[in-house]
């Protein structure tokens, strides 16, 4: 299930960043008429867009995590997404005082957090019985 979901969340919000990298336009004509909003909203989706799929797929993994018995490593893999990466990378945005950096640091920090919590649940489901075998507890 794990590789299942986290392959599907990929597959399918990477179609839909593109459908908003290319969209960005014609979306953001809907919120706001201001010209100035419209090229923030459209950086801002053709970036951040990028991490779709691995917020998706960090969130099947953290699900994962709690299937198994350990709801606190979910909850630290989630801590380390906020006070690990996005804090840091937002920080890196405000000190260059560039928004593209703090987009990019937005994508980063979900695709790192992706990587760490999928590495934590394959490493846990890589553990247990391959389908079929009687799982005996010692």
């Amino acid at each position: 299930c794990l590789y299942m979901s986290v392959r599907f969340a990929q597959i399918y919000l990477s179609c839909a960043a593109v459908v908003c990298i290319i969209g960005a336009p014609y979306i953001v004509r809907f919120f706001s008429p201001v010209q100035e909003v419209q090229d923030v909203m459209k950086l801002f989706l053709r970036i951040v867009s990028f991490g779709f799929g691995s917020i998706e797929a960090m969130r099947f993994s953290c699900f994962c995590l709690t299937a198994c018995g350990h709801p606190k490593l979910d909850s630290w893999v989630k801590v380390a997404r906020v006070v690990g990466f996005q804090i840091p990378l937002a920080m890196l945005g405000w000190w260059t005082m560039k928004l593209p950096v703090l987009f990019v640091g937005t994508a980063l920090s979900d695709i790192l957090s992706f990587a760490l919590s999928f590495m934590l649940a394959y490493r846990l489901v890589k553990k247990f019985p391959a389908d079929g075998v009687e799982f005996v507890e010692s």
